[in-house]
């Protein structure tokens, strides 16, 4: 397990959070069906975690 794997384990949001590497950057996805409330707070993990910069995105 990598890095980036660990830490969505760690955290909690495996579940419903994905990534894949494109470039050395990290691109995170976020299912659909999250809570608001728990997208929200994914979010605010991996922007702290990885940066502001950090590629996230709401699947539809």
């Amino acid at each position: 397990m990598n890095l980036t794997q660990d830490f969505l384990v760690k955290s909690g949001i495996h579940s419903f959070v994905t990534y894949q590497q494109c470039d050395a950057q990290p691109i995170f996805s976020i299912k659909a069906a999250t809570h608001q409330k728990m997208a929200r707070h994914a979010q605010k993990l991996l922007q702290n975690a990885f940066g502001d910069s950090t590629v996230i995105r709401l699947e539809k």
